[in-house]
């Protein structure tokens, strides 16, 4: 019913219910033209069930449930047995992935007894969690991933975690910072977009703050963020590029504002990089 291959699909974080509406479409004899939804629905049902403690008996008593409802002749026992049993597995495996537990890790301290030794004592490390680190590796990417997913805040995961808000964001901030800055992150680009918005309004001890967002047109991905929105800011931000990434942008999306127009159209005989976005400017 699910091939070896496929028995991995938990590390890899998908959903439990797309995998349980597929076992039910084989074992209730579905058509492939059948919608989804009330598969989908089902299995929403049996991973409640596994959540709430339920066993593979009462999976398959279930089945019979769905059995009889669809006016389908009952399976074998042994064989409605089996597939409770694989059902089972797939939610509880899911549900045991998503949900955090504390692990005690109990390290070694080593020493060396040569008087010429200079570090004298070290201690045990692991890749399963960095040094003074509270979360694992593989939590506080999977706090990171959902930060940048739109899926939680840092105040969720920390109370789901049990840590303080100060422990995810150090590490949604340190992982999602070398994501960023990795270079392979954002490959060619012909067509740039660059928009500005209020970071922080006024104040009558502060003025507005504004930052640009740049965009690639083509696909909508967000290519970087950098606090400003005068033509200096957007030339220190061209300057850090590579002359052969701003060399293959043919295209720039401005809004009607000088300070960007000013920066792309034309040279700037400090950096000498600014004439190299001025192929084509679109104002918006």
């Amino acid at each position: 019913m699910i091939s070896s291959s496929a028995s991995n699909w938990v590390d890899r974080g998908e959903a439990a219910e797309p995998k349980i509406a597929k076992a039910l479409r084989h074992f209730l004899g579905f058509p492939v033209p059948d919608p989804e939804a009330e598969l989908l629905q089902e299995a929403g049902i049996l991973v409640s069930m596994v959540a709430a403690d339920a066993s593979e008996v009462q999976v398959a008593a279930y089945l019979g449930y769905l059995e009889d409802r669809r006016d389908r002749e009952r399976a074998p026992a042994a064989h409605r047995r089996l597939e409770a049993i694989a059902i089972w597995h797939i939610a509880k495996a899911a549900l045991t992935r998503d949900r955090a537990v504390r692990l005690r890790w109990r390290k070694r301290i080593w020493s060396c007894t040569d008087v010429d030794c200079h570090a004298r004592t070290w201690t045990e490390q692991s890749a399963l969690a960095e040094p003074r680190r509270v979360l694992s590796t593989r939590a506080a990417e999977w706090a990171c991933d959902r930060v940048a997913g739109l899926e939680g805040t840092p105040s969720s995961i920390a109370r789901d975690f049990g840590v303080a808000w100060s422990t995810v964001w150090s590490a949604v901030e340190r992982i999602g910072r070398a994501r960023v800055d990795d270079a392979e992150r954002v490959g060619p680009v012909a067509m740039v977009g660059f928009d500005e918005t209020v970071m922080q309004p006024a104040h009558r001890r502060r003025r507005r703050r504004f930052v640009t967002a740049v965009v690639d047109v083509a696909t909508g991905q967000l290519l970087d963020v950098f606090e400003g929105r005068d033509a200096r800011h957007l030339r220190a931000w061209m300057a850090g590029l590579a002359p052969s990434w701003l060399s293959q942008v043919q295209v720039v999306s401005l809004d009607p504002h000088e300070g960007y127009r000013s920066a792309v159209v034309g040279s700037d005989p400090v950096t000498g990089q600014v004439s190299l976005l001025s192929h084509a400017a679109v104002v918006v």
